[in-house]
């Protein structure tokens, strides 16, 4: 069974240009299953801007701060039942 999706499919970095979408078909049966909204110029500048930041943060933790986080999703109780 396919997941159902939402008519236009809109994420953090997406812009509000209309025009700036396309579709996205399941493979099976050419079927348009969403549209993406993409991103222009200043979103993904942004985008970029924030990866950066967030980068020099996570460079500057150490491997103790940083293993709790990295290792959190091979810890998580959901995991262990499978």
């Amino acid at each position: 069974m396919l997941a159902s999706f939402p008519e236009v499919s809109v994420y953090r970095w997406s812009c509000d240009d209309p025009s700036r979408r396309f579709a996205v078909e399941n493979p099976a049966t050419g079927k348009v299953i969403t549209m993406m909204q993409t991103r222009n110029v200043e979103t993904a500048h942004a985008a970029i801007q924030a990866s950066q930041e967030a980068f020099a943060a996570w460079q500057g933790r150490s491997r103790q701060e940083r293993c709790p986080i990295s290792c959190k999703r091979l810890t998580s109780p959901k995991n262990s039942e499978k």
